[in-house]
C-alpha cells in the first residue's frame, strides 16, 4: 500500500491521472449528448413478458392509462370567481380535440337520494355560491364526499384536480402542451 501511495504521490503521475479524468469525462460527455429523456415508466417493463403484453392490450382497449391531470392551486376553492375558473378551466380542457373528457369537482355527477324518484344523478357543485353561508355549505357537502377529497380537492381545500381523459392513439406530448 505504501508503494502504491508513494507512486501516487509522484507529481508525473498525478498530472497524468488528472489529465486521463479529464479525457475520460470528455469522451463520457461527447455521449452524453445523444443520451434521450424517456419520461414513459411503461418503457421500462419487460416487452416479452405475457402479462405486460396483456397489460397494454387492455390499454389499448380500453385507453386507462390515457389521462393527464391537471392540478390548480385556487385559494378560496369554493368562492364563486374560483368555481367559475374551474368550470370555465374544465370546459376549455373538454373543447381539446384530443381530450375524450375532463373531469372536476365542477361536473362531477353526484347521486342523491330522492324519496321520489329513488337515486338520482345531479352536478356535484350545482349553484355557484353567492353568500359566504352558502359557500361554507358547498364546501362541507363537497368535503363530507370521501371519493372527492384527496382526488379532486386536496384535504386542505386550496387545490383541486383535473383529470383529462384523453382519446386512444393520441400524442400525449402535443396534447400535454396543448
Amino acid at each position: 500500500m505504501n508503494a502504491l501511495a508513494s507512486v501516487l504521490l509522484r507529481r508525473e503521475v498525478a498530472i497524468l491521472v488528472v489529465i486521463l479524468s479529464l479525457l475520460v469525462t470528455g469522451g463520457l460527455g461527447y455521449f452524453a449528448r445523444n443520451v434521450q429523456q424517456d419520461d414513459d415508466v411503461l418503457a421500462f417493463l419487460p416487452q416479452g413478458n405475457p402479462d405486460v403484453a396483456r397489460f397494454y392490450d387492455i390499454n389499448r382497449r380500453f385507453g386507462g392509462l390515457n389521462v393527464a391531470l391537471v392540478g390548480l392551486e385556487i385559494d378560496g376553492l369554493f368562492s364563486r370567481s374560483s368555481l367559475e375558473q374551474l368550470k370555465s378551466t374544465t370546459q376549455e380542457l373538454n373543447d381539446l380535440p384530443d381530450v375524450s373528457y375532463a373531469l372536476s369537482i365542477s361536473n362531477l355527477e353526484d347521486p342523491a337520494n330522492d324519496p321520489y324518484e329513488g337515486l338520482t344523478l345531479r352536478t356535484l357543485v350545482q349553484d355557484l355560491p353567492n353568500t359566504p353561508e352558502e359557500e361554507e355549505a358547498l364546501r362541507s357537502h363537497v368535503m363530507s364526499q370521501a371519493h372527492v377529497v384527496g382526488t379532486l380537492v386536496s384535504p386542505d381545500s386550496k387545490a383541486a384536480m383535473i383529470y383529462c381523459f384523453l382519446g386512444a392513439d393520441v400524442d400525449q406530448r402535443a396534447t400535454a402542451n396543448a
